[in-house]
């Protein structure tokens, strides 16, 4: 009896040490989560949603970086994920160079002929003279054939930095 008690305790003890499906921890992400809104031959700029600084400022900026390394994977207009390969210049923007880059797709809304990235990309042209801009809503309006893009403008001081783009559908013909 002793032996199959030993016995049974030794299988126990080696199928837990086996690590079979044990899941290592993840690793922190290192990087900027965002949508591209510009880009040049070297480099795509990214500015993410999320906020830098406290809540309750009344300018807020959000996180923003250039990125090199990844300008012919993206376009103006997608949103995605960049892990960051090395160190960061901490300016305003960031500077990195990317090492990976994780696009990240929207459904397409029912009735919509044009994308997300597409939408966002026309909004983006209509308000070229915003520095550093961060998309921060995107909707289709079903009713009117149009998207609506909310654009804060990160290098303004003044309290009307957020900027409303109407994109409108092409009409089917």
């Amino acid at each position: 009896m002793m032996k199959y008690v030993l016995g049974m305790l030794l299988i126990v003890l080696l199928a837990g040490c086996s690590g079979g499906n044990a899941s290592e921890p993840e690793e922190p992400f290192y990087g900027i989560r965002g949508t591209v809104v510009e880009e040049d031959e070297q480099r795509v700029l990214v500015v993410s949603n999320e906020k830098l600084g406290r809540e309750d400022m009344e300018n807020p900026r959000y996180n923003a970086a250039w990125l090199s390394g990844i300008h012919r994977k993206v376009e103006v207009g997608q949103q995605v994920e960049v892990a960051f390969d090395g160190g960061v210049n901490d300016s305003y923007p960031l500077q990195a160079q990317g090492k990976s880059v994780k696009q990240i797709q929207d459904e397409q809304p029912e009735g919509a002929a044009l994308s997300r990235e597409e939408a966002v990309r026309q909004a983006l042209q209509q308000a070229e003279n915003l520095i550093t801009p961060t998309v921060l809503e995107v909707e289709y309006l079903e009713r009117s054939s149009e998207w609506r893009i909310l654009i804060y403008e990160n290098a303004s001081i003044s309290e009307n930095s957020e900027v409303e783009v109407r994109v409108q559908e092409e009409a089917n013909g």
